[in-house]
């Protein structure tokens, strides 16, 4: 049944010759379990084509690969990888807010008038006068 199975699957991709294709054509009509067989070969493999593919965690095929070949991955290797995956993503994220928010407050503050300086409008800090910073408690 493998050398069907593999002679079927050849059949699917179109991997046989006429001959052999004939003598498949022959079996088919002769063996209903056959033509089952190839039946549900070829729905599977039709299923399998159009069925997507998951996205893994970055650095996949490398670390099945080396598992398959029996080499050793350094401690940490895979650690370190996925962190640096995870976090340049959230440091551009941040960034991206950060600056938004850095725009909104310098053009907020300034249409109000509230800030006497960029640098107090971008961070949105209420102006300070020397009079007000000397007589801040220091401990």
């Amino acid at each position: 049944m493998r050398t069907d199975n593999e002679k079927l699957l050849r059949y699917i991709e179109g991997d046989l010759s006429a001959a052999d294709r004939r003598t498949m054509d022959e079996r088919f009509a002769e063996e209903t379990s056959l033509q089952k067989a190839f039946d549900t070969l070829r729905a599977l493999h039709g299923a399998l084509r159009t069925i997507r593919a998951e996205s893994f965690a970055p650095y996949f095929n490398e670390r099945v690969m080396r598992r398959l070949q029996g080499v050793e991955q350094e401690p940490g290797e895979s650690l370190y990888h996925g962190l640096q995956w995870v976090f340049l993503r959230a440091a551009t994220a941040s960034l991206v807010a950060a600056v938004a928010f850095g725009v909104y407050n310098a053009i907020t503050y300034q249409s109000l008038g509230a800030a006497s300086s960029f640098v107090e409008a971008v961070f949105g800090l209420p102006s300070v006068s020397l009079i007000d910073a000397l007589s801040y408690p220091i401990m």
